[in-house]
């Protein structure tokens, strides 16, 4: 049996639980800057959706985390665009998510 089956299975027979990934809204539509990132990340995003339309019958719940822009270390001495959001902002909306059992969440919210 293929190890993401193995995954899945034990999930189901264990009564379920929550897998929350990290795609992005790059994934929303095609931007030419980053055409292979946003192919990527929209193809993550179908295939959880998928995952979650297959198995939150049998317990297991996927959350899609979709962030845009967030103020990090990483994106330090980068232009700030509109509707930037800061890493617990972000962190806090993604655990409510989990919590509330949302396929999709948008963090920062626009």
């Amino acid at each position: 049996m293929k190890p993401a089956l193995v995954l899945f299975e034990r999930w189901v027979t264990g009564g379920g639980g929550t897998l929350c990934v990290f795609s992005s809204v790059a994934g929303e539509r095609g931007r030419k800057r980053v055409v292979l990132y946003g192919a990527s990340k929209a193809g993550l995003s179908g295939y959880l959706e998928g995952l979650d339309h297959r198995y939150r019958h049998a317990g297991l719940v996927t959350v899609c985390v979709k962030p845009g822009f967030v103020t990090t270390s990483m994106t330090e001495g980068l232009r700030r665009p509109p509707f930037a959001g800061d890493a617990d902002a972000v962190a806090k909306r993604v655990l409510d998510a989990i919590d509330r059992r949302k396929p999709v969440v948008y963090a920062p919210a626009a």
